[in-house]
């Protein structure tokens, strides 16, 4: 059996990210037996005239998510490191993290996503998100003991463990699902504060607006798959975390502001500096992010509400 396997994905959308390959053959050289798995929806040319050890899957219309499944049978590997194909992976902090695999003591590992482009004003809104959901609010609930979630666009994984143990029901949620898996089992997680790799972001409201209606649907169906769990709990924390604590963020700022406006404008300039990760460029972007993004998600809740109504009266 190899010691790793690197897995990615590329929709008809896409062509193939020669960074990957790059990374593949880079690895290689530290890890003689590895092999790349890439998922695809149509064929594509002669991968193997540009990159040896290459396993080429044409599988249409199959989600990420059951072709993570389907990684996990056609792997030949004690680890796996899924990279999105719309990814630029960080060469030198993704070594650090195929070193992890010797001592076989992992079991699910990830880092922090950053954003690729950084020039437009939604641009600039995601970026705040991304360090308020990736270096804050994640770490933070996993050190509480009570975390769920992973960034689904690169980790690692240990693929004897979820073989065994990784629900087989479809899911649009798959970095969810995975960390429920990792939680429900107890499995040993390793969070890195390094970034892994960068994300194109959403680059209009539009956009922006579609991806949190699909969170809100795979929120849903994480909920309803998880009814009767133990995890149920931690599902419901994830979700409020991410999408409901700026409502309650703005109730306390208010109640503040009727005692004291000083330090409520304080207090409200002092989280903005905190979600910068302190690059002061950004503050008039925070600043945005915490007048704007509430609304987005209210957009969120408005669809899971709307799903939860709709599966109840489906199920009556």
């Amino acid at each position: 059996m190899n010691k790793l396997s690197i897995v990615t994905f590329i929709s008809n959308s896409e062509t193939v990210n020669y960074n990957i390959l790059s990374l593949f053959k880079d690895i290689q050289k530290r890890i003689p037996l590895t092999e790349l798995l890439i998922y695809t929806d149509d064929s594509i040319f002669d991968i193997n005239s540009i990159c040896d050890d290459v396993k080429l899957n044409i599988c249409p219309h199959l989600t990420k998510y059951n072709r993570i499944l389907k990684s996990l049978e056609d792997s030949n590997s004690t680890y796996i490191l899924y990279v999105d194909n719309d990814i630029m992976p960080d060469f030198s902090n993704l070594y650090e993290v195929v070193d992890n695999i010797h001592d076989n003591s992992v079991d699910l590992l990830w880092g922090i996503i950053g954003v690729s482009e950084k020039q437009r004003f939604v641009s600039k809104l995601t970026i705040i998100d991304k360090i308020l959901s990736h270096k804050i609010i994640r770490p933070t609930l996993w050190k509480m003991n009570i975390g769920i979630s992973i960034p689904g666009q690169i980790f690692l994984l240990n693929k004897t463990k979820f073989q065994k143990d990784l629900s087989h029901k479809d899911t649009v949620f798959d970095d969810l699902t995975i960390g429920i898996c990792a939680k429900h089992n107890n499995y040993n997680i390793k969070m890195i504060s390094s970034v892994l790799g960068y994300e194109k972001p959403s680059t209009n409201f539009n956009k922006l607006i579609t991806q949190r209606i699909r969170w809100a649907k795979g929120f849903y169906e994480s909920v309803e798959n998880n009814m009767h769990s133990k995890i149920l709990p931690l599902i419901i924390v994830h979700g409020f975390s991410y999408h409901l604590l700026g409502f309650i963020f703005w109730a306390l700022l208010y109640i503040i502001f009727m005692f004291s406006h000083i330090v409520a404008l304080v207090l409200w300039l002092a989280f903005c500096v905190k979600i910068t990760d302190f690059d002061f460029s950004l503050i008039p972007f925070s600043v945005a992010y915490t007048i704007i993004f509430p609304i987005i998600h209210l957009c969120w809740l408005v669809v899971f509400v709307y799903n939860v109504i709709n599966g109840y009266i489906s199920n009556k």
